[in-house]
């Protein structure tokens, strides 16, 4: 470590070599630029060997470089979004990573334009040389995109073809994350702004779609900049918090005279159209208690046919209220309280329950996007939830004051309905989160099509024929497990893990929404106990839950078998046959594409890191701790 002050330097000469694939000219004294196109911008493959040779080299002074750092800028290359490189002419390491439309305010904008906002972080690596971050006017845009590629005039906002950011904007005026909002010359604290997200805020034309910024710190436009980035720019929802809405719409969600309906769940009873309808809308809610504030319609369910416990599901209006910060924003005590509507049981029997006394789930700990029992009291009630087609869809669990623990599934609208498809909606027959019991008489939706239109004989013909022809596709390719993949799992069903049968050439599977929901899962661990080392293997069902990058994962443990590793042919066998639930808690890891869980009240942890789909079939596996310490293989499958 006392070494790494010297490594940028170092690092600078042997990345001198880097190749330049978008090339800066100078045009003149008066800052003019132009940019000759190569195939693709940004780091080529000879700058991937470079990055490997800085690596190497970093190595050997005991510095661990991140995955996609270039170890120098060189001042004539215009780098891809999401590369970390060195300042030219400084110790400052920058890495620009995305930009979007930025709603929160039209405060001061002129005719045809927006404000966008661009994400940057910054790092020293340790070197301790870098006191400040310069000031945000020395980052220029220098080219404007729309999205076909045409180059648009900066407007107003531009200055000799470069465009300043806006440091002026009022507080009032940022609703969220006001503290990144990187208008001023600041000091660089490494334990507070060392990887940070920073963002710059520019005034651009409506049809912007990618930006080239520059950044010169002298401001000498005749020299090569220090650092550029080519940045797509996204577009951006408008938040859904009670911020955005109007007075009559809070009012609505409060209200617990719109009472839920089974159909409001439609989209959790059939998730296979819902996915179809909605691919690529989803979007995750701010670290912020006002997104989860107020009211929800709620379906609680509990099926525990299995250990002839039977099934219950109700209907109810579940509110988020009395929220009491502590420390950061993102951070407090909620209350969440049930407003029972109706009962259901197995047998379709439907009882009134409106005349039941609230539930109130008193004091609950609110961290960043879900409620946790810190004080062990209960009832107790927790969720968390995504935004698809301007609905709010949660998932979550209750418990009760008897330990008993229920599913959960929330919706709010703030938009259209988003179970209401345009054409035919498939009826609802059997209670959601259910294969077999059906929806009782008379809460049965219509299935008809809704008000918005209904679809054509030959467009009802088509999608038939599509959904044939896809279930006739999917049947052949995954018939090796999709059987399998269905009904209550066992040991014989992981003959594919036993086998190592992992499918390495299927289709890797690396964003989190492709892996909320049920898997079979299998935990195998081996650890010391009086006599030698005993092998344990759970076998169950597992549920991912996710909002953000926060994961919970839910085991069901169904059977249990352990054996001697000495004596593996004198295995025991234990059958569950009693609601169990291990709750795990953890984080998405972006970067590598893997979740890391550990449980509520043991050491137990997960650490699950490959993830891929063959034939229908989708498979993860990762490792078991026992804190830091591993002890084995986790496995999940299912079928899709």
């Amino acid at each position: 470590m006392l070494r790494r002050a010297t490594l940028p330097v170092l690092i600078f000469v042997l990345g001198a070599a880097l190749a330049a694939c978008g090339k800066k000219k100078a045009d003149g004294e008066d800052g003019g630029l132009s940019f000759s196109e190569s195939g693709s911008t940004g780091v080529s493959g000879s700058t991937d060997q470079a990055e490997q040779a800085a690596k190497d080299l970093a190595a050997d002074y005991g510095v661990d470089l991140p995955n996609g750092i270039v170890s120098a800028a060189d001042p004539n290359e215009i780098y891809d979004a999401g590369n970390m490189i060195q300042m030219d002419g400084s110790e400052l390491y920058i890495n620009v990573k995305d930009s979007a439309d930025w709603v929160d305010s039209g405060s001061g904008l002129s005719d045809g334009m927006k404000y966008i906002s661009v994400s940057a972080a910054f790092s020293d690596y340790g070197s301790g040389m870098v006191k400040e971050l310069p000031d945000p006017g020395h980052f220029y845009l220098i080219e404007l995109k729309d999205e076909n590629g045409g180059t648009l005039d900066p407007g107003a906002g531009g200055t000799g073809g470069r465009i300043r950011p806006v440091t002026d904007m009022s507080a009032s005026e940022i609703r969220s994350d006001a503290a990144g909002y990187y208008n001023a010359a600041r000091p660089f604290d490494p334990e507070e702004l060392d990887g940070m997200n920073v963002w710059l805020l520019y005034e651009v034309p409506e049809e912007t779609r990618e930006v080239t910024v520059a950044c010169w710190l002298t401001d000498d436009f005749s020299q090569p900049f220090n650092a550029a980035f080519r940045v797509g720019v996204g577009k951006k929802e408008e938040n859904h918090t009670f911020g955005e809405m109007k007075g009559e719409e809070i009012a609505k969600l409060l209200d617990t005279s719109e009472r839920p309906s089974l159909e409001d769940f439609g989209w959790y009873a059939s998730p296979s159209v819902f996915a179809d309808r909605t691919t690529g809308d989803y979007r995750d809610p701010e670290y912020d208690e006002r997104e989860y504030a107020g009211g929800w319609k709620c379906y609680i369910f509990r099926d525990v046919r299995e250990y002839g416990l039977g099934f219950e599901a109700h209907l109810a209006n579940l509110y988020v209220e009395n929220y009491q910060p502590e420390e950061e924003y993102e951070k407090g005590w909620v209350d969440v309280r049930i407003d029972w509507y109706l009962g259901i049981d197995g047998d379709g029997n439907v009882t009134d329950e409106s005349g039941l006394p609230d539930t109130l789930c008193g004091h609950e700990w609110f961290y960043y996007n879900r409620m946790e029992n810190e004080d062990s009291n209960y009832p107790f009630a927790s969720f968390s939830f995504e935004y698809a087609q301007d609905a709010a869809l949660g998932r979550g669990r209750y418990v009760n004051e008897d330990r008993e623990e229920y599913m959960m599934v929330l919706v709010r609208a703030d938009g259209e309905n988003v179970w209401i498809l345009d054409g035919v909606r498939p009826a609802m027959t059997v209670m959601p989160g259910t294969e077999d019991v059906p929806v009782p008489a008379d809460l049965s939706p219509s299935g008809k099509a809704s008000e918005k239109g209904s679809a054509s004989d030959a467009e009802k013909s088509s999608a038939s024929d599509a959904e044939e022809s896809s279930a006739a596709g999917a049947k052949e390719s995954g018939a090796a497990l999709a059987a399998t993949a269905a009904g209550d799992a066992t040991l014989d069903d992981f003959g594919w893990y036993f086998d190592d049968a992992f499918p390495q050439d299927g289709a890797p599977l690396t964003q989190l929404q492709d892996l909320g929901g049920e898997w079979k899962c299998i935990l195998n661990v081996v650890t010391a106990v009086s006599g030698g080392d005993q092998c344990r293997i759970m076998v169950g069902r597992g549920e991912i839950e996710y909002m953000g990058y926060k994961v919970t994962a839910l085991l069901h443990p169904k059977e249990m078998h352990s054996f001697m590793v000495s004596d593996p042919d004198n295995m025991e066998t234990e059958i569950i046959d009693k609601p169990a639930n291990i709750v795990m808690n953890g984080d998405w890891i972006e970067d590598v594409g893997a979740f890391d869980v550990i449980s509520e009240s043991s050491g137990l942890r997960l650490v699950m890191n490959d993830f891929a789909e063959k034939d229908g079939i989708q498979y993860a596996y990762g490792s078991v701790f026992n804190q830091d310490t591993e002890i084995g293989e986790a496995a999940f499958f299912r079928a899709r």
